[in-house]
C-alpha cells in the first residue's frame, strides 16, 4: 500500500462480500482486518516491513509464515463470527 495509513474495501465475490480494511504505521506496523464470507478461506500476505521475524500475529497468537518476495503469507485464514485480525510488528 505504499505511504497508506489507513485504508478499507468492500468487495463482492461470488461466495459473499469481502470486507478488509488496514493500518500501517512507517515501516513499524501493519494491522489487516479481514471478514472473509462464510465457509471460505483465504490465503493473507502482508509486507515483511524489514523486520527479521517470519511470524505473523493471527488473531492474537504468532504463527509461521511463507516468504513470498517481499510478503510473509499464511495460509487458512478462515471466516468466523468475527472478523479475523492479522499484523506484523
Amino acid at each position: 500500500p505504499g505511504d497508506v495509513q489507513e485504508a478499507s474495501i468492500s468487495v463482492p465475490t461470488h461466495s459473499g462480500l469481502i470486507k478488509a480494511s488496514l493500518k500501517q504505521q512507517a515501516s513499524h506496523s501493519f494491522t489487516l482486518t479481514l471478514q472473509p464470507p462464510a465457509n471460505t478461506v483465504a490465503r493473507v500476505c502482508l509486507p515483511k516491513l524489514g523486520l527479521p521475524s517470519t511470524d505473523l500475529i493471527v488473531d492474537g497468537k504468532h504463527t509461521a509464515a511463507v516468504e513470498q518476495g517481499d510478503y510473509l503469507c499464511v495460509d487458512g485464514v478462515g471466516s468466523g463470527s468475527a472478523p479475523r485480525v492479522i499484523s506484523r510488528e
